[in-house]
């Protein structure tokens, strides 16, 4: 804070001066209970709240009588991170009793001197991170010490002044709570807007007008033809002579005009790759790698979810990924087995795995549909249903289950009518979520900006009649000089258990 000009009335001090005490929490390992007396970690402060309801672990009454004999933490006291994740502070503002980890810094501030919110609110500040990271130590994790933490030089505006900021500041940043927390539930109405889209496209909402003024749509008749290219088709991929399609199993509900068939009756072909081992980054520009599945699990094509190949005689060049691939992963979490994408621009050497199989079509013309019929709740229900295994965790569908997957299918028209709706919808789905994250990242930079403004004493406007923070400050120097040098602190109890 040195050479830095100050609001009039405005003085800086170190943590040390305006404290009256700044500790840690236990350094023993209590013995935990199933209830009891909350036990604060690191993850319990978040965005400048104690969050008790995420609490997981709690102390006997003994325990916490042991813990707390060195320090007992009330409402008006300050906690910090200082270990770790290390820069977040919280002012107590509730008397239920309560422990916490050594990683927790316990800061007493001296009430006549400064206000608790107001030390907390600077301790979160851009200036006080800025600090922070400046003096954190550490490897494994990073570390701000006690000994750092008192020597943070703290803008101190007159105490009245103090109470308005922080008055100011909790009336803004509620705001931006309230805006946040708004954005938070986009994500899963997005999702459930989305959801309703593909439904309604693969039920024919989409396209019942269109059917209305469409005539002679000839469904059996590109049946037929599907039929023809796939049998041109087989010799090249199949084994032996083409084989009749599987019969549908699974009826759906379809409108008048549409046909239902097998996914079998669409494929000339599903091929696999190989398993073995790689190393476990991305390959080079001069280097081959095997996809993971997760390079398929979100929607989009990534390359860079891959591992490298140092034997390079391993690999099948017939599973070698090429743009334009419909990609499906045998293999996932019950939610993502099944999971989809056709393959866009890329530009690395990369192969297929054993767990996810490339789909031939006998026509293109369907790829697109069967892809976001795949993704659609219809879809799901399917392959979550033919999936197998143990473990939700782990579920698998294999090739002949999904070759009975029961696929709608309108006429060719009808597809293309269908799909320029549903992604141009889809489209501006996408959109939204980018916006929503676009303002969740400025709610983020706005709260930081509040509280620039308001040490830099631009948020709330001063008064004269407030006495100044150095005229306080040094009647709180002499106050201390005439008591005398504090009292030499005991040793800290033991506690015993595990934890």
């Amino acid at each position: 804070m040195s050479g830095r000009n100050l609001p009039t009335g405005w003085e800086t001090a170190p943590m040390s001066t305006i404290c009256d005490k700044i500790t840690d929490g236990t350094h023993q390992s209590p013995k935990f209970e199933a209830d009891g007396i909350p036990f604060l970690v690191i993850s319990n402060i978040i965005r400048g709240k104690i969050e008790w309801q995420a609490v997981k672990k709690w102390i006997s009454h003994d325990t916490y009588a042991a813990l707390t004999a060195r320090v007992r933490p009330e409402r008006g006291d300050v906690l910090y991170s200082a270990v770790g994740s290390y820069g977040t502070a919280v002012a107590v503002d509730d008397d239920r009793p309560f422990a916490f980890q050594r990683h927790i810094a316990h800061i007493k501030p001296n009430s006549k001197i400064v206000d608790a919110e107001f030390l907390a609110r600077w301790l979160n500040s851009p200036e006080a991170r800025k600090r922070a990271d400046a003096v954190a130590r550490g490897v494994a994790q990073k570390t701000v010490t006690l000994g750092n933490l008192a020597e943070f030089e703290v803008p101190l505006a007159p105490l009245p002044e103090q109470r308005r900021i922080v008055e100011k500041i909790e009336a803004l940043v509620t705001r931006s709570r309230r805006a946040r927390e708004a954005l938070d539930t986009l994500p899963t109405l997005i999702d459930r807007y989305r959801q309703s889209i593909l439904a309604a496209a693969f039920r024919g909402d989409l396209t019942a007008d269109w059917r209305a003024e469409t005539i002679g749509t000839d469904v059996e008749g590109e049946l037929r033809h599907l039929a023809e290219k796939r049998s041109a088709r087989w010799p090249e991929f199949g084994r032996g002579p083409c084989r009749a399609p599987l019969a549908v199993e699974d009826p759906l509900p379809v409108p008048s005009g549409w046909a239902v068939t097998t996914l079998d009756a669409l494929l000339v072909g599903i091929q696999s790759g190989k398993n073995f081992r790689c190393e476990e980054r991305p390959p080079a520009d001069d280097e081959a790698g095997v996809i993971k599945i997760s390079a398929v699990t979100w929607g989009k094509f990534d390359q860079d979810e891959s591992k490298t190949v140092t034997d390079r005689a391993l690999l099948d060049p017939d599973a070698r990924i090429a743009e334009g691939d419909f990609l499906f992963s045998r293999a996932n979490t019950i939610e993502l087995v099944g999971a989809c994408v056709i393959v866009d621009e890329f530009n690395k050497e990369l192969y297929l795995t054993d767990k996810v199989l490339r789909f031939i079509f006998a026509s293109d013309d369907v790829k697109r549909w069967v892809l976001w019929f795949l993704r659609s709740p219809e879809g799901r229900r399917q392959i979550e249903a033919r999936s197998s295994g143990n473990q939700m965790s782990m579920r698998n569908i294999g090739q002949d289950s999904i070759r009975r997957l029961s696929i709608p299918l309108p006429s060719k028209a009808e597809i293309a009518a269908i799909l320029a709706v549903l992604e141009r919808r889809l489209a501006a789905i996408e959109s939204l979520k980018r916006m929503a994250g676009e303002q969740r990242g400025r709610l983020a930079t706005l709260d930081q900006s509040i509280l620039a403004k308001a040490f830099r004493g631009e948020l709330v406007p001063q008064d004269p009649n407030d006495e100044p923070a150095s005229v306080l400050l040094e009647r709180i120097r002499a106050e201390r000089a005439a008591a005398g040098p504090a009292p030499r602190r005991g040793r800290r109890p033991k506690v015993g258990g595990g934890g």
